[in-house]
């Protein structure tokens, strides 16, 4: 009902009719909340209702040159409006408390919402009382206040009501548009055992083996077939191939012949290749870390071992959205906490966020040398959505509230309220600039870092224990020794008939 323009006229009337009319009227106005209602009798006189602060007539005189319906709102001569908050930053944020004031005295608070109601307040001539026992400690779920605006318990809350389903009954005009989405850690830098693992792959390995194989090989059999001279323990391992391809000091033999020069040049150049790229590769991968892979998308947080942590009240509205992931997905009554470990950026979970608090959360990031929260497109929960504010059914305050709403973003005073609260934050130290999960340029090397090093040094001492103890028992098989020297030798000669 509202604004409607309503006329009453009655006619032949004694005084305790018209009496017992205007006391009926007056009743029926306030049930239905009707602003505009004109009560005439016979005469030259009228009644017209005023709305504010409580419901009363005024006599007026049809000769008055004044307009029949005014807009009452616009000066609600210090009506009380019950109101209540969130404290969402950056809705709401509570700046200062009075402890002398009365319980239901409104605090100091800043805020895109707050400031709103705030002004509204302030503008239209009304009185803001906070509800329900307010205590700026408490931190309330807006679905719990948006369920107190529907039984009536407030008039205007600081809160926001997200409309999913294009239902715009009770609602103010749009206030905020924006979307809701999931906000993940970003990945992390390898660490230095995981470089190390990426260091001593099998393709460096092989490249070792098989330039080494091949250039013990080739001086080999350059010296079966121009010496005459053969060893077969040069095939497993050769004291003058092996450095080299290490790129470590090495005795080369004395020879007359070119092929094993040029052998020799081909050794220089392989450890000069394996040893350049490892030392490149090994100092770009200290210095600059890749990173893992990023979580982009739901199927990725299943896949993963990232959980999702949400406020009981807000998960009951995206919780169909989010089934993929409900195994992901961690609940919780504590809504200070939450709201507290996502402003800290506490990366033990992940959070659910919309836009404005998106925004906010992105400014402080902008300070870090490296964001800690990243999301993607694919981790979008609602793409579009409008943000209003609740209000009781035929509320008198929506036609005031609105065209305060087309003023605020008319002037663009939301983006400077976005700025205040902001600063305000950092004044309160709500938030900090530094980035709590930052960690050391330098720190010492554990003993863990370089594990896959002390695996390789474990495998190389085991190995040359291995080779001694065989040279230990070798001269017991001396006859085995030579059996197995001649055979190698005819193997080589018919290899390089062959040839």
């Amino acid at each position: 009902m509202r604004q409607v323009r309503v006329v009453i006229f009655m006619e032949d009337s004694r005084r305790e009719e018209e009496l017992e009319v205007k006391e009926e009227v007056l009743k029926i106005s306030g049930k239905y909340k009707m602003t505009n209602v004109l009560l005439s009798f016979e005469g030259a006189t009228f009644y017209q209702l005023r709305p504010y602060p409580e419901y009363h007539w005024l006599e007026r005189r049809f000769a008055d040159n004044l307009p029949y319906f005014p807009q009452h709102w616009r000066n609600m001569s210090q009506k009380h409006i019950l109101t209540y908050t969130d404290q969402t930053a950056p809705r709401t944020v509570i700046t200062a408390v009075d402890t002398t004031m009365p319980q239901q005295g409104v605090p100091k608070m800043n805020g895109f919402v707050a400031r709103l109601v705030l002004l509204f307040a302030e503008l239209f001539n009304a009185r803001l009382e906070m509800c329900c026992n307010f205590h700026w400690k408490n931190v309330t779920p807006y679905p719990v206040i948006n369920q107190m605006v529907d039984r009536e318990q407030l008039d205007i809350p600081m809160s926001l009501d997200p409309v999913l389903k294009g239902n715009y009954s009770y609602r103010s005009q749009v206030y905020d548009v924006g979307k809701a989405f999931l906000m993940v850690p970003c990945s992390e830098a390898f660490s230095l055992q995981e470089i190390s693992k990426m260091l001593l792959k099998r393709n460096f390995f092989g490249y070792i083996f098989i330039c080494g194989f091949l250039l013990t090989a080739l001086h080999s059999l350059t010296d079966y077939l121009l010496d005459g001279q053969f060893d077969w323990r040069d095939l497993l391992i050769n004291e003058r191939i092996l450095p080299g391809v290490l790129a470590q000091a090495s005795v080369a033999r004395k020879s007359p012949w070119l092929v094993i020069k040029i052998t020799y040049v081909l050794l220089f150049l392989a450890g000069l290749n394996i040893s350049a790229q490892f030392s490149a590769r090994m100092n770009t991968l200290f210095t600059r870390p890749p990173h893992h892979r990023d979580i982009e998308s739901l199927q990725d947080i299943e896949d993963s071992s990232m959980k999702i942590l949400l406020e009981s009240s807000e998960a009951k509205t995206i919780e169909k959205v989010l089934k993929p992931i409900s195994k992901s997905l961690v609940l919780t009554n504590q809504t200070a906490r939450y709201l507290q470990m996502r402003r800290d950026l506490n990366t033990s979970y992940g959070y659910a966020v919309n836009t404005a608090v998106w925004k906010m959360l992105r400014r402080k990031q902008n300070y870090f040398p490296h964001k800690v929260f990243c999301t993607s497109d694919k981790l979008t929960i609602f793409p579009f959505i409008h943000w209003t504010i609740r209000l009781q059914a035929n509320s008198e305050y929506k036609e005031p509230l609105d065209y305060l709403i087309l003023r605020v973003h008319e002037l663009g005073l939301m983006k400077a309220w976005h700025g205040s609260t902001f600063v305000d934050m950092l004044r309160l130290k709500q938030i900090t600039l530094a980035n709590p999960n930052a960690k050391e340029e330098f720190f010492i090397l554990r003993e863990q870092d370089l594990m896959w090093i002390w695996v390789m040094e474990m495998v190389g001492l085991t190995a040359a224990c291995a080779v001694f103890l065989l040279e230990l028992m070798w001269p017991r098989v001396g006859d085995g020794r030579r059996l197995i020297g001649k055979c190698c030798k005819i193997l080589l000669s018919k290899f390089c008939q062959v040839v």
